[in-house]
């Protein structure tokens, strides 16, 4: 139908076209690309959808680039900002995942790199301790001295959270930036 008033030969060249995607929006519920694709990439939540999609169509970010984007916001950004419950937010790691194999690298006996953000300025390399997230911190938080000096970003959540309850015994020191992972020498 939409192609069908699209292509009519009585619209003018310059009159405005329907949307190709609007069966989609409609079927969906949702007024946004970016929506759309949260919906159609694994996000079941049309309520998380309709309101990230908005945002991300407001501030610019075309579908291509909402898994980047969607990632900055973190856990805790997608609980503050769109009031996220544990449901909404396994789904946005999900999609925001860049899969890794850590426990096969591990295994190995390989080291696991995991890129960090929110580094505090100024931190030395060295041994770091990994804290797993808890109902008040819902981040994987990497810390010495019990304070916190990076976090886990939210594309590498899940891999590190399984690499945490793999029940290997790991070793976790901070180089350069990145957590560096290895099996404890026995």
């Amino acid at each position: 139908m939409i192609n069908l008033v699209n292509t009519s030969p009585e619209l003018s060249p310059d009159a405005p076209r329907l949307n190709q995607h609007t069966a989609w929006h409609i079927r969906h519920g949702v007024d946004t690309e970016q929506a759309l694709t949260l919906l159609t990439s694994g996000v079941t939540s049309r309520r998380i959808a309709h309101l990230l999609g908005r945002d991300a169509a407001r501030l610019g970010h075309r579908s291509a680039d909402l898994r980047r984007w969607t990632a900055q916001h973190h856990i805790d950004g997608w609980a503050q900002q769109y009031g996220a419950g544990d449901y909404e937010i396994q789904d946005l790691l999900d999609f925001v995942r860049t899969p890794s194999d850590p426990i096969n690298l591990l295994l190995d006996d390989r080291a696991t790199i995991t890129p960090l953000t929110r580094l505090v300025p100024g931190t030395p390399d060295g041994p770091v301790d990994v804290a797993r997230p808890s109902e008040r911190h819902p981040t994987i938080r990497i810390g010495r001295d019990r304070r916190r000096v990076a976090t886990v970003p939210a594309d590498r959540h899940l891999d590190v959270l399984a690499m945490l309850e793999s029940g290997l015994d790991l070793d976790h020191r901070l180089h350069n930036g990145q957590l560096i992972t290895t099996r404890r020498s026995r």
